[in-house]
C-alpha cells in the first residue's frame, strides 16, 4: 500500500499540487510558495479565557459576588465594632485588602481580567476603613459629641476635616490602582467620595455647617464639579476601550437628582426649572451618546409632570382625566424617544470603542453651570437657614419653659390642695 500523499495547508496532497502545476492552473512560483507554507508550523489564536464585559451572566455573576462579598464584610464589622475596636478594624482591613490584592494579581495572570478588575475594586473599598482606624488610634478621630467648634471652625481636623482625610484617601488608593489596572469601575469610588468631598469643602467655605437650603446647593455644586470632570474624561481615547467616565457622569447625575429633591423642599421657586434640566439631559444624552443622561432626563420630566398632576392640579374637577392624559403622554413619550433615540444617535456620530466623546460647543461651561448657580444661592441660603435655625432654637426653648412652668404650677396647686400638709 502506498503511503498517503502529504497534505497542504489547506488539506491538498502534494500530488494534486503537481497535477495542477503541470495543467498550468498554477504557476511554479504559486506551487513553491504552497508548499514552504505546509512546512511551516500552523499556529492557532487561543480562545479567550474570560466572556467579553457587558450585560452578561458573567459580568452578573461578577457584580453578585462583589456585592456578597461586601455585604458580608460590612455585617461582620458592624456586629463586632466595638469588639474589634481600632486595632481590630485596621487588621481586619488589611487582611482584607490584601486577600483581594492578591487575588487579583492570580486573576490577572491567569486572563480574568475583568474578575481581576472587581478584586481590585474590593482592595480600594479597604482603604476608608484602613484611614478611620489609623487616624482614631494615633487620636486624629476624636470620640463623642460634635464638638462647639465646628459651629465656627467646620474644616477643622475634630470636625469635617476627618472626614476628607478619608475621601482624599480614597481618591488616592482609586487613582494608584488605577495605573496597575484598567478597571473603568475603578472610578465610582472617585465618583462617590468627590461628592462628599464638595460638599465639606463647602461647608468649610461658608464657615458654619449647612442645612436645610444651603444643604442642597452644596450638592448640587459637587455633582456639578463630579460631572465636569466626567466630561473631561470622557474627551480623551483610552487604551483598551476602557469608559472611565461612566461612573463619573452616573455618580454626578445620582448627586445631582438627590440635591434637587433637598432643593425643591426650600427653593419651591425653583421647581418649574425641571422640564428645562430634563430637557437639556436628553439633548446631552444624544450628543454625548450616554444612556445615563437619557435615564436622569426621562425621571426629572416624569417627576415634574407627576408634581403638576398631584399638586398643581390636584383640586381641580378634570383631575381624573388629566391625571390619566400625564400618564398616557408619558408612556407615548417614552416610546418616542425609544423609536428616536438610535436614529438622533446615528446622526450625531458613531462612537467606536475607546473614542471619546463628541466635543461639544462650551462644554465645559454646560457642566460647570450647576455649581456656578449654586454658589451664587449659598449665601442667602446660609442666611434663611441661620434666621430658621434661630427661630426653632427659640421655639423649643420657649416650648422647654413653658413646660417648666407647667410642672411648677402643677406641684405648687398639688401642695395647695386640702389634705395635702404644707412642707416646712
Amino acid at each position: 500500500m502506498s503511503p498517503a500523499p502529504r497534505p497542504t495547508p489547506d488539506g491538498v496532497p502534494a500530488a494534486t499540487l503537481r497535477d495542477a502545476l503541470g495543467r498550468g492552473v498554477i504557476s511554479q512560483e504559486q506551487h513553491d510558495l504552497l508548499l514552504a507554507m505546509a512546512a511551516e508550523p500552523v499556529t492557532y489564536e487561543e480562545a479567550p479565557r474570560e466572556a467579553p464585559r457587558g450585560f452578561n451572566a458573567v459580568t452578573l455573576a461578577y457584580a453578585v459576588g462583589a456585592a456578597a462579598v461586601l455585604f458580608a464584610f460590612g455585617w461582620f464589622l458592624i456586629d463586632r465594632w466595638r469588639e474589634l475596636g481600632p486595632g481590630g478594624v485596621l487588621a481586619v482591613a488589611l487582611v482584607y485588602a490584601a486577600i483581594f490584592a492578591l487575588t487579583a494579581v492570580a486573576l490577572t495572570r491567569q486572563g480574568f481580567a475583568t474578575a481581576a478588575g472587581v478584586a481590585t475594586v474590593l482592595a480600594v473599598e479597604m482603604a476608608p476603613l484602613v484611614t478611620w482606624a489609623l487616624m482614631r488610634l494615633v487620636g486624629l478621630w476624636p470620640s463623642g459629641p460634635r464638638p462647639p467648634l465646628c459651629d465656627v471652625m467646620p474644616v477643622a481636623l475634630a470636625c469635617d476635616g476627618k472626614w476628607m482625610v478619608v475621601e482624599l484617601a480614597s481618591i488616592v488608593a482609586a487613582l494608584v490602582a488605577l495605573r496597575w489596572v484598567r478597571f473603568g469601575e475603578l472610578t465610582a469610588p472617585i465618583a462617590v467620595a468627590l461628592v462628599f468631598l464638595c460638599y465639606h469643602l463647602a461647608e468649610a467655605v461658608a464657615g458654619a455647617p449647612l442645612r436645610q437650603r444651603a444643604l442642597g446647593w452644596a450638592v448640587v455644586a459637587g455633582a456639578s464639579a463630579v460631572l465636569t470632570l466626567a466630561y473631561a474624561v470622557d474627551r480623551r481615547r483610552y487604551e483598551g476601550g476602557e469608559d472611565y467616565a461612566f461612573w463619573l457622569y452616573a455618580g454626578g447625575l445620582a448627586a445631582l437628582f438627590g440635591g434637587m429633591v433637598n432643593v425643591w423642599g426650600a427653593e419651591p421657586m425653583t421647581r418649574h426649572a425641571l422640564p428645562f434640566v430634563g430637557a437639556a439631559a436628553l439633548a446631552l444624552a444624544v450628543l454625548l451618546r450616554r444612556r445615563t443622561f437619557l435615564l436622569f432626563g426621562g425621571a426629572t420630566i416624569v417627576w415634574y409632570l407627576g408634581y403638576l398632576a398631584f399638586d398643581v392640579f390636584r383640586r381641580t374637577l378634570a383631575f381624573p382625566v388629566l391625571l390619566a392624559g400625564v400618564g398616557l403622554a408619558v408612556i407615548l413619550g417614552t416610546v418616542q424617544l425609544q423609536r428616536a433615540y438610535p436614529r438622533l444617535t446615528r446622526r450625531a456620530g458613531p462612537r467606536a470603542a475607546g473614542e471619546g466623546a463628541r466635543r461639544l460647543r462650551a462644554g465645559y461651561l454646560i457642566f460647570a453651570a450647576p455649581a456656578a448657580i449654586a454658589v451664587a444661592m449659598l449665601p442667602g441660603s446660609l442666611t434663611r437657614d441661620r434666621a430658621a435655625l434661630a427661630r426653632q432654637r427659640a421655639a423649643e426653648l420657649a416650648a422647654t419653659r413653658a413646660a417648666a412652668r407647667a410642672r411648677s404650677d402643677s406641684l405648687g396647686g398639688s401642695m395647695n390642695r386640702p389634705g395635702v400638709p404644707e412642707e416646712r
